[in-house]
């Protein structure tokens, strides 16, 4: 059977409207594997042009709006929408790119999955892998290329 591909415009992305929660059965695989295995859950794909910040029971949390799109891995259902609320390891570098000055948007795209994690009240943790390369003028990439050449350089 095909996988279906269905593109659905949400009022926001998270993780939850795209059907992407982990489930009891997929949360003991990976406890099985000892928390050192990920679950691959969600590729999003984003431009912001703004953001936010909000405040639930559960604590706070950054709405950005922009384009954004992502596909649930296991159903391979894709979702757009204009606004999204990440997990906190896409929402703090991403609030940090967008917090400095004359930043018109930032563009980015990440793999979202879950790791078992025992001290994580969920009992699990959320992983993000960028699915692009750094720029080539990117700040800390020409950083690191600058110390890796001094420590590189002969004697």
């Amino acid at each position: 059977m095909a996988a279906k591909t269905v593109v659905e415009q949400l009022r926001k992305i998270t993780i939850k409207n795209c059907g992407a929660t982990p489930s009891l059965e997929q949360l003991a695989a990976l406890e099985k594997k000892g928390g050192k295995a990920a679950l691959d859950i969600l590729d999003v794909f984003g431009i912001a042009a703004k953001f936010k910040p909000g405040q639930t029971d559960v604590g706070e949390y950054v709405r950005f709006l922009g384009q954004f799109k992502a596909t649930n891995l296991v159903t391979k259902d894709v979702y757009t929408s204009a606004v999204a609320i990440f997990p906190k390891v896409i929402e703090e570098p991403l609030w940090a790119a967008m917090s400095g000055e004359d930043v018109n948007n930032v563009q980015f795209a990440y793999r979202i999955g879950v790791k078992f994690d025992a001290s994580a009240a969920t009992k699990y943790v959320y992983t993000a892998i960028p699915l692009t390369k750094p720029s080539e003028n990117d700040p800390l990439t020409a950083f690191e290329r600058s110390v890796t050449l001094a420590l590189d350089a002969p004697k």
